[in-house]
């Protein structure tokens, strides 16, 4: 991406996945967390992602972390996973993992130290972030 500079969404208000938006989701996060209805993301979408990633595969994040999914099978890989995400019904429903640790709040407040990740993903939950505009 270059030196481009970037600003946040002139928007007024909270980014949507930290405002009312994620609330929609407490009544539905047990059917999210059945592998019956919410299918898993295939093995091989993570071996691409590790290859693409190349390591160190010390610690990763994954942004809108919902019931774990991804998180789940991130810490197959990486020494340690943080999941956040800003519906704590959501979270909720994760399993616990001794390399996953999880987080209520928006994705701009993560509660991980900073320069500590070698890999970031949101998994499907882009959509609910603020818009960001080239400077």
């Amino acid at each position: 991406m270059g030196d481009a500079a970037y600003k946040a969404d002139p928007a007024p208000g909270p980014a949507p996945a930290f405002g009312t938006q994620s609330s929609y989701y407490n009544d539905a996060a047990a059917l999210y967390a059945d592998p019956k209805i919410r299918l898993h993301y295939p093995a091989e979408l993570f071996e691409r992602v590790y290859v693409f990633a190349g390591g160190p595969f010390s610690a990763a994040l994954d942004v809108g972390t919902g019931t774990g999914q991804c998180a789940q099978q991130l810490a197959l890989k990486y020494e340690q996973v943080w999941g956040v995400d800003a519906n704590e019904e959501q979270l909720k429903q994760c399993k616990p993992h001794p390399n996953i640790q999880y987080h209520a709040g928006p994705a701009e407040s993560t509660g991980v130290p900073s320069s500590s990740i070698n890999l970031v993903t949101v998994a499907t939950a882009l959509h609910w972030y603020a818009r960001v505009q080239r400077a």
